[in-house]
């Protein structure tokens, strides 16, 4: 499209289509929290911000809107230096930096509501605050004296030329000193609009301290960034030992010696189910170890984690939450072989 029309026609064209897609979203959103779209479910209807009390979703944990610990827990310095590499894409408009601002303004939305999508804003995250200190960094790094320009090499100065042009005129002897002092206004106006054009497309900070200070600012702030990264490589490493590490399967806890305990109950239940029962036995469990059970063990399961099948949820969680007589006949309902019960005490 933007070979086929006007630079004016495109940028109208590129604004009404954002306009449009933001609308559109809004009126997705405003639908959905008012309940009149039918065929969203619950999950998608929660992500788009419905407050709507829907027990399968209200009773996942991954589900949960996410606090303000989390993204300080999984991403600690990086939080602040999002909102500056923000600042320099907003600075320097292009394709990538739109693509960029875009995803994550919607990332932080969609991770704010759910707590599971902060696994997508985390590449955005790495991203943009990449960005900031990248940006920072080389402002305190490149600082010169009077105007920031990027290169002073092989760039004459206004000041030269209008030097040249005054010796020039000075030597053709065929001029009066009318046309000199005109040719040497024309010279300094032509000064002044190059000094404005280089001060507008000048991209650095304009600093105008002393030598010495002006290397030790740019010295404190890359070390500063330096121990920030350190303790922040620190901190990831930590993260991952602790909280991502360890499989949900094969359970583990420290004592309070400091020795730790590994609960291997699970495993050891499917590999039971696998080689003990028929393969074409059918477990009844609550769906959080569907997709366990099917893998690990083998064997069809009446609810698992895609959670789509409400009604049969219900009735499992009817199941299990009824006394023996009114649970025997749900079971013999669904023809189920084998229950599934987590207990622990």
């Amino acid at each position: 499209i933007k070979s086929m029309v006007s630079e004016k026609q495109f940028k109208f064209i590129l604004r009404m289509a954002i306009l449009g897609a933001v609308g559109a979203l809004v009126l997705l959103v405003l639908a959905a929290l008012s309940g009149r779209v039918p065929f969203l479910t619950a999950r998608f209807k929660a992500l788009l911000g419905s407050t709507s009390n829907i027990a399968i979703v209200k009773s996942v944990s991954e589900h949960q809107p996410s606090s303000w610990t989390t993204f300080f827990f999984d991403m600690q310095c990086l939080v602040a230096l999002v909102p500056v590499g923000l600042y320099f894409c907003f600075m320097h408009l292009t394709d990538a930096n739109i693509f960029i601002i875009l995803y994550t303004i919607t990332a932080m939305y969609f991770s704010s509501i759910m707590v599971r999508l902060v696994l997508v804003l985390s590449p955005v995250v790495c991203v943009m605050a990449a960005i900031g200190a990248s940006e920072t960094m080389k402002n305190y790094s490149n600082i010169k004296w009077g105007l920031a320009n990027s290169s002073t090499k092989g760039v004459v100065k206004p000041s030269e030329k209008a030097n040249a042009t005054t010796s020039k005129l000075k030597k053709k002897s065929n001029k009066t000193d009318e046309v000199k002092e005109d040719v040497v206004s024309k010279s300094d106006r032509g000064k002044d609009v190059l000094e404005k054009l280089k001060r507008k497309r000048s991209n650095k900070i304009v600093r105008t301290e002393k030598k010495p200070v002006t290397f030790i600012t740019g010295a404190m702030v890359t070390v500063a960034f330096l121990i920030l990264f350190y303790f922040y490589t620190i901190h990831c490493t930590w993260v991952t030992s602790i909280a991502y590490s360890s499989p949900s399967i094969v359970l583990a806890a420290v004592n309070g010696d400091g020795s730790k305990t590994v609960f291997d109950d699970f495993r050891e239940a499917y590999q039971w189910l696998k080689f003990n029962t028929d393969p074409d036995c059918r477990v009844m469990s609550w769906w959080d170890y569907g997709y366990q059970i099917t893998a690990m063990g083998n064997r069809t399961v009446i609810v698992d984690n895609n959670t789509r099948n409400n009604t049969h949820i219900a009735r499992v969680g009817y199941a299990m939450a009824s006394p023996e007589e009114r649970a025997i006949k749900v079971i013999r309902e669904l023809d189920v072989d084998y229950v599934l019960v987590v207990f622990g005490g």
